[in-house]
């Protein structure tokens, strides 16, 4: 405005100007001076400032820059459940807490930190090819923070979750998706969201096909109208897929794989996979239907000799015994296998000759002759470090049989003197539900056996028949709002504390209230707790104590 003035100024058509316009002139000259001073005086205090942080800075000051490097790489968090992500409104808007654990924008706050920092952090290709990748993100500037992050991890494998917070369908930006097609010759870890767009599932498929350095795929949306050709992925390792089928993918090299997850359409689909993928070594599968063909019923036994670890669930349980009756599994370790029978897995298991370390079975329980039956099952794994024990799942009170097959295991397993299981780390009791009574009782029964184990080991130094077990899992049903808590004495809650902390056996409990809802939490610190509010706030030492 004051330009504009001074060009009006009719003086100056004589070559004169009058003396305002001449103190505004030298006004504006000396404020374009000092706007020039300034910018310099703080040019020069951000360089000052960046000499005061190297010097100050316990990490550049005194490391070189490939050490610092190596730092940033070893120690933050880079795997993929840990994943880097474009930090931005969009994304904290939309996002809840429980939705963002594990995202991290780690790159991004270290290159905020100063500019040294920022110069290291920027230059690491490591730290820049894990991302999450929210295709439905309509921020301004995402797209060109996406293409510069992809352009710093250099010529690095990635790892890319692709994700979509907006849940309508059709609602996602194109142009992110072809941005990140661009790099799929990088691929190395790719995981596909469960809302996918099917256009984008669809473009998403003929892409994963040129992905020539793949090593893990995972697909959480349902393929079953879509055909994966993997004619140029020759590395595929581990592969996890809602709707699993070996009929989708085409020209696959199944020899590679060691890692397959996903729900089976079939029982043929299953074995067709163990057919054609040897040196599979951890298998999760959720068969839900079929039957077995006649040439799978009558081919010979064959083995397979990586498979480690097997976690079966099928809705066919009986002719999936069929088909599981032709294999054997020599190098088992780990087997779960709800709502088959325990004889079919003791069959597995002699069948293989396996040594289990780790086993989780649904235990169905008929009539009380199973105690004896449970005897025998335990006495033909005497390997086993972990085992989980559950129960038909039930809402209603604590069934009788339940809680006998419950104690009766506990009770064989850890205090009987044949020590059924002698390497048993873990036990785990589920879906058994039981009150707190019956846990009182079956600690405080055989705590003088647990005592005297104790003193015996730091009497005479013999630690080799000290049971290892250090951890017990039990599942408490609270029953309904009448029977929520149960009244336990003061003296008896604090023989129950001490026994748990003489024994060494880290006692943890998964309560459940008539909601159905569980809280797991250490049983120790559940009664110390309990001791500390209520002791302050009783004035009768002897009042009843309520858990």
């Amino acid at each position: 405005m004051l330009q504009e003035d001074v060009l009006r100024c009719p003086k100056l058509e004589n070559r004169y100007s009058c003396i305002p316009c001449e103190e505004l002139a030298s006004i504006d000259r000396q404020i374009s001076e000092a706007e020039t001073l300034l910018a310099a005086l703080r040019a020069k205090r951000r360089t000052i400032c960046n000499q005061r942080n190297r010097t100050h800075d316990p990490v550049t000051s005194e490391l070189p820059v490939e050490i610092v490097s190596q730092i940033f790489t070893n120690i933050l968090p880079i795997d993929v459940d840990r994943r880097y992500t474009i930090p931005t409104k969009h994304q904290n808007r939309t996002q809840s807490r429980s939705q963002s654990e594990g995202i991290l924008t780690t790159p991004v706050v270290l290159g905020a930190v100063c500019t040294s920092w920022r110069t290291i952090s920027w230059s690491i290709s490591q730290l820049w090819a894990t991302i999450s990748i929210d295709i439905s993100c309509f921020y301004k500037n995402y797209i060109d923070l996406l293409r510069e992050w992809l352009s710093r991890s250099g010529e690095r494998p990635l790892y890319i979750l692709i994700t979509k917070s907006d849940y309508r369908e059709n609602i996602y930006d194109p142009s992110i998706f072809d941005i990140i097609c661009q790099y799929r010759h990088r691929w190395f870890y790719l995981d596909l969201g469960f809302t996918f767009p099917p256009a984008a599932l669809a473009y998403a498929c003929q892409n994963i096909g040129h992905a020539v350095m793949l090593d893990t795929l995972k697909i959480r949306a349902n393929t079953s109208n879509y055909v994966l050709n993997l004619n140029n992925v020759c590395n595929l390792r581990s592969l996890y897929m809602t709707s699993l089928d070996p009929s989708q993918l085409r020209n696959a090299n199944y020899r590679q794989l060691t890692r397959v997850e996903g729900d089976i359409p079939s029982i043929d689909a299953f074995f067709l996979l163990f057919l054609q993928a040897p040196f599979l070594t951890h298998c999760t599968f959720s068969i839900r239907e079929g039957s077995i063909q006649e040439s799978h019923k009558t081919r010979t036994i064959i083995q397979h000799t990586h498979l480690i670890f097997l976690d079966i669930t099928s809705y066919r349980t009986k002719t999936t015994e069929v088909a599981l009756s032709r294999i054997q599994f020599p190098a088992l370790i780990h087997l779960s296998s709800p709502w088959f029978d325990v004889g079919f897995v003791l069959d597995i298991i002699q069948r293989s000759s396996c040594k289990l370390a780790s086993l989780k079975i649904d235990y169905k329980i008929d009539s009380l002759k199973d105690e004896v039956r449970l005897n025998e099952f335990l006495a033909r794994i005497p390997s086993l470090e972990l085992l989980q024990i559950s129960g038909l799942p039930s809402r209603h009170p604590i069934d009788f049989l339940f809680t006998k097959l419950s104690a009766t295991a506990v009770n064989q397993i850890i205090f009987n003197e044949a020590q059924l299981l002698p390497n048993l780390r873990k036990l785990f009791i589920r879906s058994f539900r039981w009150s707190w009574a019956y846990v009182l009782g079956l600690i405080f029964e055989h705590s003088s056996n647990m005592s005297a184990a104790i003193h015996a080991e730091k009497s005479t130094g013999d630690y080799a028949h000290v049971r290892p077990l250090h951890s017990l899992h039990l599942d408490l049903w609270d029953g309904d709002r009448a029977t929520d808590h149960f009244r336990i004495e003061p003296f008896i809650a604090r023989k129950l504390y001490t026994t748990i902390e003489q024994s060494r056996i880290e006692v943890k409990i998964r309560i459940f209230n008539y909601r159905g809802e569980s809280t797991v939490l250490p049983l120790k610190k559940y009664l110390q707790e309990c001791f500390r509010i209520n002791e302050s706030e009783s004035d009768d030492p002897q009042d009843g104590l309520v858990i």
